[in-house]
């Protein structure tokens, strides 16, 4: 499995941007589709039935772009992402896109002395009106995934919690 990653942040009057490139792939995946031939009809792979010279090898990739826009509407953190891909699967080609919404909440609640503090409550929708066509008609879309999570700190220890949520949440 590759994964090569490019980050570029940059400032502007409408505030900060957030640009991603980003490589997937698998590469040398062996192709034996045609490699086996079942000479005695029984639906079994044996030894002697393999073609090793009928082996072939390709590569998968996925190339992709994200465009990030994290804002602020008062005291609440908020960010949008554009993703779009391009997926590369033998001879098939796959253009994806979709995009995710988040808002983070501080909640600053302090117990114990002030020794223990909940200091956040984040939510995130993932893949908002996702959706993959491939060269060959099939379309494919997701459901929206939701992912729930808070920080609590307890002096100079943090605790990140995440709960991620996907079934049956349909826009």
């Amino acid at each position: 499995f590759n994964s090569e990653q490019l980050y570029i942040s940059f400032d502007n009057k409408l505030g900060n941007f957030n640009l991603a490139f980003i490589r997937l792939g698998v590469d040398n995946i062996p192709n034996t589709i045609t490699s086996w031939n079942d000479e005695n009809d029984n639906g079994i792979v044996e030894f002697e039935e393999i073609d090793y010279a009928n082996i072939s090898y390709y590569n998968q990739n996925e190339l992709g772009l994200v465009l990030s826009y994290p804002f602020q509407i008062k005291q609440i953190l908020t960010g949008i992402n554009l993703k779009v891909s391009r997926l590369d699967l033998l001879d098939y080609i796959a253009l994806t896109y979709g995009f995710d919404v988040g808002v983070n909440y501080p909640l600053k609640y302090k117990f114990l002395n002030n020794s223990l503090e909940f200091s956040n409550v984040a939510i995130v929708f993932k893949d908002i009106l996702y959706q993959r066509e491939w060269n060959n008609g099939t379309v494919e879309q997701k459901l929206i995934s939701s992912i729930i999570g808070s920080s609590i700190k307890y002096k100079n220890f943090s605790l990140n919690i995440d709960f991620k949520y996907n079934k049956n949440f349909e826009i």
